[in-house]
């Protein structure tokens, strides 16, 4: 056993009822038989309590090195367990956290709440998860460029590539989790053959994911998002390896995404203000029409502009399927440029975006198919009238 006296707090601990704890105060009632005394002496020996008890109904005072093992005392006791000298008591795995925030203890320790000493075999998941996340912090310090310390704040790590990041290491029991990769990881930052382009990449993709996030919140939020930064930075390295950027791949497809979606919209955009003179053209013919048949060169008139101004309409149309067209061509050549990359990434995600283009564009195509069917009824309509009131 290589902390006896945390043991023997933890005994004295196990016996205690009405127990209450604060601040690294522990108190109770405490029943001292002849099993507890040592650890009791020991206690006092080390200033963790007091070297004497009040007993009974009379409040009388005895040191712990005169008691009677053949008797049995019950009295209220606190112990100072912060004044432990060959180890930690932590009430719960919160105090353990804000203890000891960057790195793990370098005592052995136990969690009351978990009933864990830092020496057994098995290890609770939650202080799995924070070994992890201590690890993660450890290497986030090692390829930070400033770690800024303030008093009675948490740790500041500084990030400079492309652009800044601050990355305060706030974090509480709920933000803990299992990290898979954390060893894998740090090989790859500090033992690879081109680690200083790995922790590049790697600087560069967490700059990426948190760079909008307030100081405060950011390091939480990498513990939520790890997986897919991680994801990331491996998609990023292999790029790398290739002579591009994940990255910078991304922001083309998606630049190139709202630019084709700009065009889209602007092929019934730019027809619409054409076609609104549909239904007015139709109500002017309509006013002029002579229904009685009397005046039959009118309304062949009135037929032949109705026609002229379709035919007018529907140039304008077909130049605006033509521009649909050739988008679809662009957006294949696009697609057929990515699928013949020569990487080892899987692409996909970025033909994904592409193809979402597709159901725009036929969405917009009908919309123009609906805007010839109205321009061309009106000139049905007028031959219409025509046939039925010409004399």
């Amino acid at each position: 056993m290589n902390s006896p006296h945390l043991h023997s707090l933890v005994r004295l601990r196990a016996a205690l009822s009405d127990v209450i704890y604060d601040s690294g105060e522990l108190s109770g009632i405490l029943k001292i038989d002849a099993t507890l005394i040592t650890d009791l002496i020991t206690m006092a020996a080390i200033s963790v309590t007091e070297d004497s008890v009040t007993i009974g109904e009379n409040s009388e005072q005895i040191t712990t090195l005169k008691f009677d093992r053949a008797q049995v005392y019950e009295t209220a006791i606190t112990f100072y367990t912060r004044s432990l000298d060959d180890g930690l008591y932590y009430d719960n795995p919160e105090e353990l956290i804000t203890a000891h925030p960057y790195r793990l203890p370098g005592k052995a320790y136990y969690i009351a709440s978990l009933d864990y000493f830092s020496e057994d075999a098995v290890v609770p998941e939650i202080i799995m998860h924070y070994q992890n996340v201590i690890k993660l912090i450890a290497l986030l310090s090692e390829v930070a460029d400033y770690i800024k310390e303030a008093p009675g704040e948490r740790d500041t790590l500084i990030y400079f590539e492309k652009s800044k990041l601050h990355l305060q290491l706030i974090y509480g029991k709920d933000d803990l989790r299992k990290i898979d990769f954390i060893d894998k990881l740090r090989e790859q930052l500090f033992d690879a053959h081109d680690f200083t382009e790995r922790r590049s990449i790697f600087r560069a993709e967490l700059i990426s994911y948190l760079k909008d996030t307030p100081t405060s919140g950011a390091f939480a939020k990498l513990l939520a998002m790890l997986n897919e930064v991680y994801e990331h930075y491996k998609k990023s390295h292999l790029l790398y390896l290739e002579k591009f950027s994940y990255q910078d791949l991304k922001s083309e497809v998606d630049k190139d995404q709202l630019d084709y979606m700009k065009k889209i919209y602007a092929s019934v955009n730019d027809i619409q203000s054409k076609v609104i003179a549909v239904p007015a053209a139709f109500i002017l013919i309509y006013t002029q029409f002579d229904f009685t048949g009397a005046q039959f060169l009118k309304n062949i008139l009135l037929l032949t502009g109705a026609v002229l101004f379709s035919v007018l309409i529907e140039v304008l149309l077909r130049n605006q399927f033509g521009v649909l067209a050739y988008i679809e061509e662009e957006i294949e050549q696009l697609k057929t440029i990515l699928k013949n990359k020569d990487t080892q990434l899987d692409l996909t995600e970025f033909l994904g975006s592409y193809g979402k283009l597709a159901p725009l564009i036929n969405k917009q195509r009908n919309y123009l198919i609906l805007f010839r069917i109205v321009t061309w009824l009106v000139p049905g309509a007028t031959f219409l009238f025509l046939m039925i009131y010409s004399k």
